[in-house]
């Protein structure tokens, strides 16, 4: 195998009894490592090693699959070209679900932008009559909002259509104590989310005269919602017994095109101030996965979920015992997926590979290398 100077290919190879990995760099060609273990509920459909020199391959999976690793000048590109098995078993696994529990951004759309596949998968779910529930960790809009912007952006969608971290948040609390009441930062669909479960939203006057059972961040973008007098006020509560809740711990959401501070950003000056750490409902959190799943009525055997972290939707959906999609349309490369002990039960390029597989019109797409840099 020919390989040019700054070019280094790693060719990985795994049958249902066997791995080998080949390492080519130039004319230099050294084994790394053999043998494998086969799972025997074959729960995950594409081979997931953890490609380290040093370390061992643990192939999910006995059906044979390859995979090309390519760095060229300093990046890292990945492009899977699966067998026949690997995609029929996939068919199977996601033909068999009864509901999808979907991220939006990333997987649906980036943006106001409706991402490739994502009409063609919605249209699959409504024709074959499947239960679904689009699940975000945002909780600065209500489900009204959402729905707004599904039909905006053509997608279509009712409001009962959306679960957020709002949400999840709220039924949390409201198990955890009937009529509690909380003290918030965030904006006001958190807010109108904790009354629609029957907890009493307070202010400031009110936190001060009565310490309430929690204070609950969500994001924000307002200067007027969190600024150095509400974390102030926020410490002072928390250390007199209020319980610390946040909607999600990501430190960084995505505006625009910038990064701004998440709900697991302005939760950290509290947690150092006050000496108290924070709990976090959404995802990767599985509580979310599983009150969705109280909300489909449907068990975890039936319910697939659908997402582009790993760190977030993936996680969330392993830890719920729920079978997991990673599309790589979003956040996610085949890079990120080595970098976890975990592995989702199918990779896939876009959404739109769902139907294509499940109603065998079109073929599911080839993961342009330019799209994994």
């Amino acid at each position: 195998m020919a390989s040019s100077k700054g070019v280094k290919e790693i060719i990985v190879k795994g049958g249902c009894n066997k791995s080998s990995i080949t390492a080519t760099t130039g004319s230099a060609t050294r084994s790394l490592i053999q043998g494998t273990r086969r799972r025997q509920s074959l729960r995950t459909s594409i081979l997931s090693p953890t490609l380290m020199s040093s370390q061992t391959l643990d192939a999910k999976i006995g059906f044979s699959s390859r995979i090309e690793h390519r760095r060229l000048n300093m990046k890292t590109s990945i492009c899977c070209s699966s067998t026949y098995a690997d995609m029929e078993y996939t068919r199977q696994l996601l033909s068999s679900k009864n509901a999808f529990i979907i991220d939006c951004d990333g997987v649906l759309y980036h943006g106001d932008t409706v991402l490739p596949g994502a009409k063609e998968f919605i249209n699959y779910l409504r024709d074959e009559n499947k239960k679904y529930c689009f699940l975000t960790n945002s909780s600065d809009r209500c489900p009204e909002q959402l729905a707004e912007k599904f039909n905006r952006i053509g997608l279509g969608a009712k409001p009962e259509d959306f679960y957020t971290s709002a949400m999840s948040t709220a039924t949390f609390l409201r198990k955890q104590k009937l009529g509690a009441r909380a003290y918030v930062v965030g904006e006001d669909s958190l807010r109108k989310a904790l009354e629609k479960e029957g907890l009493k939203v307070v202010d400031k006057a009110g936190a001060e005269m009565s310490t309430p059972d929690f204070v609950v961040f969500g994001e924000t973008v307002s200067s007027d919602t969190f600024n150095y007098e509400e974390v102030t006020t926020a410490v002072k509560l928390v250390r007199r017994g209020s319980r610390l809740i946040g909607t999600n711990e990501d430190v960084a959401d995505r505006h625009g095109n910038e990064l701004i501070p998440g709900t697991g950003a302005l939760t950290q000056p509290v947690e150092a101030a006050s000496g108290y750490k924070c709990y976090y409902v959404g995802k990767p959190n599985p509580l979310m996965i599983q009150s969705a799943l109280t909300r489909l009525q449907v068990s975890q055997e039936e319910a697939c979920m659908v997402g582009d972290r790993m760190n977030t939707d993936i996680q969330a959906g392993v830890e719920a015992s729920v079978d997991t999609v990673l599309v790589l349309s979003g956040v996610a490369t085949y890079e990120d997926v080595l970098r976890y002990a975990f592995r989702p039960s199918t990779i896939l390029t876009t959404v739109g590979d769902i139907p294509a597989l499940c109603t065998g019109k079109g073929k599911p797409v080839r993961l342009p290398i330019s799209s994994c840099d």
